[in-house]
């Protein structure tokens, strides 16, 4: 059997196949080298003595469960992935392995090449490249829609199991593999697959929409008190504005125009409100730069309010909200308040409207599929606030892109104008 063929090595491609996209360790190449030699050793040991020393079938099969927990491990050592994740991947490269092992066992009987000759190598080169080419654009880059919601812990437990009990014990059981019997096997690969990403898709589809209607039920009760809030603060500043005015009526003194001063510098907060000719975005951004001021945010807005004031009122709040929250919450983190910049445009470029949203960081941010990888203990709420506002933008048949530059992050959305009426 050539090694192109052998498990050990059919299960290292299969499972960096699936983890490719995580986020990878420094010195990725001088880790993923330093699982070579024991998985050498493994190969020389299993192609000298057989997987069958040990004179018992159960116990001779879990030979195999070694290389199997081994590039489990590797998989830990060389991605910044978590234990639920590197679960995922490996139980995913068994029935991909199989599959692209049966197939070359197809092309090998069907062209009558021995296994050991020197064409056989290029044959299982050529299926394993094409094989993996497909695995990877129909499942492996789907595992960023799986995993940005959790997984079910007892449910990928199961499913790896389960996978591991055919793949491991079943599989090898079978004495005579023939045409048939590996065609049986390969549509078996397939639907695993297709079942478990299957499955897990809808999972994670489920928990999107169950936290994206969370968030916009939050965000219209916010809208609310926002707007009573922002009431009363109108009535507040009339009153002081007239109480100041009276108070300069009652004579001069150095105590009393200190205490003006100070008066009509809590008025202006409210006086140099952006106007952006959207009377929600307003509404919005009044309480934002309220926070701003009192944090030593700087928070700059140049923005066309119209030419999103026909969207709806929850959108608006949904989408600005929770992107000027991430931006506050950024550099709220920076030490040197300096650096607490953050600035967003509204503008049109011929029938299009682009928001954009930037913001200082000082710190590494790690980009999974195009989305910021949360720092977070908390999962399964946190970064749900950049998938309410692609849901949002999408509903517009909108895009959103994120990127990193020097020092700055950027959020940028685009989608079509209001078609004229």
């Amino acid at each position: 059997m050539h090694i192109l063929t052998d498990f050990p090595f059919q299960l290292v491609v299969a499972s960096n196949l699936f983890a490719w996209n995580f986020p990878k360790k420094s010195r990725f190449a001088l880790r993923q080298l330093v699982f070579l030699p024991l998985l050498i050793i493994y190969e020389v040991g299993t192609s000298t003595y057989g997987y069958h020393i040990l004179q018992n079938p159960i116990l001779d099969e879990s030979i195999l469960l070694i290389p199997v927990s081994y590039i489990f491990c590797g998989l830990l050592f060389c991605y910044k992935c978590s234990v639920s994740e590197a679960i995922l991947c490996t139980a995913s490269a068994h029935p991909a392995q199989n599959l692209v092992y049966n197939l070359s066992r197809v092309v090998f009987l069907l062209t009558g090449v021995e296994e050991d000759r020197l064409p056989a190598m290029f044959i299982a080169l050529a299926v394993m490249v094409a094989a993996y080419a497909v695995l990877y654009q129909r499942f492996a880059v789907r595992m960023s829609d799986i995993l940005g919601f959790g997984l079910p812990q007892g449910r990928l437990l199961i499913n790896a199991v389960i996978v591991m009990l055919f793949v491991v014990y079943l599989y090898p059981m079978i004495p005579e593999k023939n045409l048939t019997v590996l065609f049986i096997f390969i549509v078996g690969d397939i639907l695993a697959l297709i079942m478990q990403f299957g499955f897990f898709t809808e999972s994670a589809l489920e928990r999107k929409y169950q936290v994206v209607e969370e968030l916009l039920r939050a965000e219209q009760k916010r809208q609310r008190l926002i707007t009573e809030n922002t009431e009363i603060i109108n009535r507040k500043c009339h009153d002081l504005k007239h109480q100041v005015a009276a108070l300069r009526q009652m004579g001069d003194g150095p105590e009393r125009q200190k205490y003006i001063k100070e008066i009509e510098s809590a008025v202006m907060i409210y006086e140099s409100a952006i106007r952006t000719g959207c009377e929600t975005l307003d509404l919005l951004m009044m309480e934002k730069l309220l926070f701003c001021e009192e944090h030593n945010i700087k928070l700059t807005c140049v923005a066309d309010g119209t030419l999103i004031s026909w969207m709806d009122t929850m959108d608006i709040y949904s989408l600005f909200g929770n992107a000027l929250d991430n931006a506050i919450e950024s550099v709220m983190q920076e030490k040197d308040k300096a650096h607490r910049i953050i600035s967003f445009r509204i503008s049109s470029n011929r029938s299009f409207v682009i928001v954009h949203f930037e913001n200082y960081v000082s710190h590494e941010i790690i980009l999974r599929n195009g989305l910021p990888v949360t720092s977070k203990e908390d999962q399964d709420y946190h970064g749900f606030g950049l998938l309410s506002i692609q849901h949002v933008t999408e509903k517009y048949g909108g895009t959103m892109s994120v990127m990193t530059e020097e020092n700055l992050f950027c959020l940028n959305l685009i989608f079509p104008q209001k078609p004229a009426a």
